[in-house]
């Protein structure tokens, strides 16, 4: 076949040994293209390129691969919005974090990166009905203002995605143990 396209019949099998031999989904060409379209432009959106990133499974897979973490964030049994927002699951949207309401739920190891902090949003991230971790981005009075609805739902999806990688993930564990 060398030099000519494999047929559809022939892709398929060659994703599914790809599928079997390293557990991963390929990342689709068609999304890489769509990706380097949009990255040189200074007026692509966020959103834009989070809704492309986001049509195909196996980037999104490998974007959200885990990475070794820099710093240790104490979230269990803690009282303030993070561990609240795991024990809880519930995704928080916090526009102003200098309000007065949000003070005694602000944490220690968080106030010293404040500095011009506005907003913060924070999604847990539920598999099997168990908090395993958690999405948490926040910025400053610019960043606040882009988030829209459509933007905090590309947020979502991108969450739901990596629960659908590690919950994937996890069953994979689970066969290999069998």
């Amino acid at each position: 076949m060398s030099g000519q396209a494999p047929t559809s019949s022939a892709a398929v099998e060659l994703i599914l040994t790809r599928l079997r031999e390293s557990g991963e989904f390929p990342a689709m060409s068609r999304t890489v293209g769509a990706i380097s379209e949009l990255t040189p432009s200074t007026d692509t959106s966020t959103s834009a390129l989070a809704n492309a990133v986001l049509q195909d499974y196996g980037l999104t897979q490998k974007l959200l691969r885990p990475l070794p973490s820099r710093a240790a964030v104490p979230l269990r049994g803690a009282q303030d919005l993070f561990g609240l927002a795991m024990t809880q699951a519930r995704d928080l949207v916090l526009k102003d974090l200098t309000a007065p309401s949000l003070e005694p739920l602000l944490p220690d190891w968080y106030r010293p990166t404040m500095a011009g902090r506005r907003y913060a949003v924070i999604l847990p991230l539920v598999v099997n009905q168990k908090s395993v971790g958690l999405f948490y981005i926040d910025g400053d009075d610019a960043g606040a203002r882009l988030l829209s609805p459509p933007v905090l739902n590309s947020l979502k999806v991108l969450r739901t995605q990596a629960v659908l990688a590690i919950h994937q993930s996890t069953l994979r564990s689970l066969a290999r143990k069998r």
